[in-house]
Protein backbone atom coordinates (compact mmCIF):
# COMPACT_ATOMS: atom_id res chain seq x y z
CA UNK A 1 0.00 0.00 0.00
CA UNK A 2 1.23 3.55 -0.41
CA UNK A 3 2.49 5.75 2.15
CA UNK A 4 0.13 8.38 1.13
CA UNK A 5 -3.31 6.51 1.74
CA UNK A 6 -5.01 5.75 5.14
CA UNK A 7 -6.91 2.57 6.12
CA UNK A 8 -10.68 3.16 6.71
CA UNK A 9 -12.91 1.00 8.68
CA UNK A 10 -15.20 0.15 5.88
CA UNK A 11 -17.98 -2.23 7.95
CA UNK A 12 -20.23 -2.39 5.31
CA UNK A 13 -17.60 -4.58 3.50
CA UNK A 14 -16.51 -6.22 6.66
CA UNK A 15 -12.59 -4.69 6.59
CA UNK A 16 -10.97 -1.83 5.70
CA UNK A 17 -10.21 0.08 2.45
CA UNK A 18 -7.14 2.39 1.55
CA UNK A 19 -8.48 5.71 1.23
CA UNK A 20 -6.40 8.83 -0.41
CA UNK A 21 -6.90 11.97 2.22
CA UNK A 22 -5.73 14.05 -0.50
CA UNK A 23 -8.40 12.99 -3.37
CA UNK A 24 -12.02 14.46 -2.47
CA UNK A 25 -14.40 11.95 -1.70
CA UNK A 26 -17.80 11.19 -3.64
CA UNK A 27 -20.62 12.23 -1.48
CA UNK A 28 -23.01 9.66 -1.50
CA UNK A 29 -26.73 11.01 -2.38
CA UNK A 30 -28.24 8.91 0.41
CA UNK A 31 -27.55 11.65 3.20
CA UNK A 32 -28.55 14.57 1.17
CA UNK A 33 -32.23 12.91 0.38
CA UNK A 34 -32.26 12.37 4.02
CA UNK A 35 -31.59 15.59 5.17
CA UNK A 36 -34.01 16.82 2.59
CA UNK A 37 -37.15 14.65 3.71
CA UNK A 38 -36.25 15.95 7.15
CA UNK A 39 -36.47 19.28 6.20
CA UNK A 40 -39.45 18.52 4.29
CA UNK A 41 -41.45 16.66 6.66
CA UNK A 42 -41.02 19.76 9.36
CA UNK A 43 -42.04 22.18 6.54
CA UNK A 44 -45.52 20.07 6.28
CA UNK A 45 -45.80 19.53 10.19
CA UNK A 46 -45.72 23.76 10.29
CA UNK A 47 -47.96 24.57 8.04
CA UNK A 48 -50.50 22.07 9.55
CA UNK A 49 -49.62 23.35 13.25
CA UNK A 50 -50.32 26.56 11.63
CA UNK A 51 -54.19 25.86 11.16
CA UNK A 52 -56.58 27.11 14.05
CA UNK A 53 -59.70 25.82 15.35
CA UNK A 54 -62.26 28.37 15.34
CA UNK A 55 -63.77 29.48 18.82
CA UNK A 56 -66.35 27.90 20.88
CA UNK A 57 -69.10 30.05 20.82
CA UNK A 58 -69.49 29.50 17.00
CA UNK A 59 -71.60 26.11 15.86
CA UNK A 60 -69.05 23.59 14.16
CA UNK A 61 -69.94 23.87 10.06
CA UNK A 62 -69.99 27.70 10.87
CA UNK A 63 -66.42 27.58 12.12
CA UNK A 64 -65.70 25.39 9.34
CA UNK A 65 -66.70 27.55 6.66
CA UNK A 66 -64.95 30.12 8.86
CA UNK A 67 -61.36 28.09 8.75
CA UNK A 68 -62.34 27.26 4.89
CA UNK A 69 -60.13 29.81 3.05
CA UNK A 70 -56.71 28.25 5.56
CA UNK A 71 -57.74 24.67 4.99
CA UNK A 72 -58.03 25.27 0.77
CA UNK A 73 -54.79 26.91 0.85
CA UNK A 74 -53.23 24.37 3.71
CA UNK A 75 -54.38 21.73 1.29
CA UNK A 76 -52.59 23.38 -2.23
CA UNK A 77 -49.27 24.25 -0.08
CA UNK A 78 -49.41 20.20 0.93
CA UNK A 79 -50.04 19.32 -2.50
CA UNK A 80 -47.30 21.98 -3.69
CA UNK A 81 -44.53 20.07 -1.45
CA UNK A 82 -45.64 16.49 -1.92
CA UNK A 83 -44.51 17.32 -5.76
CA UNK A 84 -41.17 18.55 -5.11
CA UNK A 85 -40.77 15.48 -2.65
CA UNK A 86 -41.78 12.86 -5.29
CA UNK A 87 -39.65 15.04 -7.70
CA UNK A 88 -37.18 15.11 -5.37
CA UNK A 89 -37.04 11.51 -4.91
CA UNK A 90 -36.59 11.03 -8.44
CA UNK A 91 -34.21 13.06 -9.04
CA UNK A 92 -32.22 11.73 -6.02
CA UNK A 93 -32.34 7.96 -7.36
CA UNK A 94 -30.59 8.34 -10.04
CA UNK A 95 -27.54 10.34 -8.92
CA UNK A 96 -24.45 7.86 -8.17
CA UNK A 97 -22.71 10.48 -6.34
CA UNK A 98 -23.14 14.57 -5.18
CA UNK A 99 -21.24 17.19 -6.22
CA UNK A 100 -20.88 20.84 -4.07
CA UNK A 101 -22.84 22.48 -6.46
CA UNK A 102 -25.77 19.89 -6.30
CA UNK A 103 -25.40 20.39 -2.79
CA UNK A 104 -26.05 23.93 -2.50
CA UNK A 105 -28.89 23.98 -5.71
CA UNK A 106 -30.18 21.14 -3.13
CA UNK A 107 -29.83 23.94 -0.26
CA UNK A 108 -31.26 26.78 -2.60
CA UNK A 109 -34.53 24.73 -3.49
CA UNK A 110 -35.04 23.29 0.57
CA UNK A 111 -34.91 27.55 1.59
CA UNK A 112 -37.59 28.56 -1.04
CA UNK A 113 -39.76 24.74 -0.45
CA UNK A 114 -38.95 26.57 3.74
CA UNK A 115 -41.12 29.98 2.58
CA UNK A 116 -44.18 28.10 1.87
CA UNK A 117 -45.94 27.92 5.68
CA UNK A 118 -45.16 31.67 5.71
CA UNK A 119 -46.77 32.43 2.61
CA UNK A 120 -49.54 29.41 3.60
CA UNK A 121 -49.70 31.66 7.19
CA UNK A 122 -49.94 35.09 5.49
CA UNK A 123 -53.48 34.17 3.43
CA UNK A 124 -54.67 32.33 6.75
CA UNK A 125 -54.30 35.29 8.71
CA UNK A 126 -54.84 38.29 5.98
CA UNK A 127 -57.30 36.39 4.10
CA UNK A 128 -57.78 36.36 0.11
CA UNK A 129 -56.57 39.65 -1.46
CA UNK A 130 -54.69 40.34 -4.31
CA UNK A 131 -51.01 40.81 -2.70
CA UNK A 132 -51.79 37.55 -0.54
CA UNK A 133 -52.43 35.15 -3.55
CA UNK A 134 -49.76 37.13 -5.21
CA UNK A 135 -47.55 36.45 -2.33
CA UNK A 136 -48.20 32.91 -2.36
CA UNK A 137 -47.96 32.65 -6.14
CA UNK A 138 -44.31 33.59 -6.40
CA UNK A 139 -43.35 31.80 -3.06
CA UNK A 140 -44.89 28.69 -4.52
CA UNK A 141 -43.39 29.19 -8.12
CA UNK A 142 -39.89 30.53 -7.44
CA UNK A 143 -37.25 27.46 -7.59
CA UNK A 144 -33.77 27.74 -8.27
Amino acid sequence: MPADRLLVKAPSIGGQIAVDPNMPQPLSPHRLEAFSDGVIAVIITIMVLELRVPSKPISDLDGLRQILPSLIVYLLSFVQTGIYWVNHHYLTDKLEHVTHAILWSNLGLLFFLSLIPFATRWVGVRGVSSFSIALYALTCAFRP
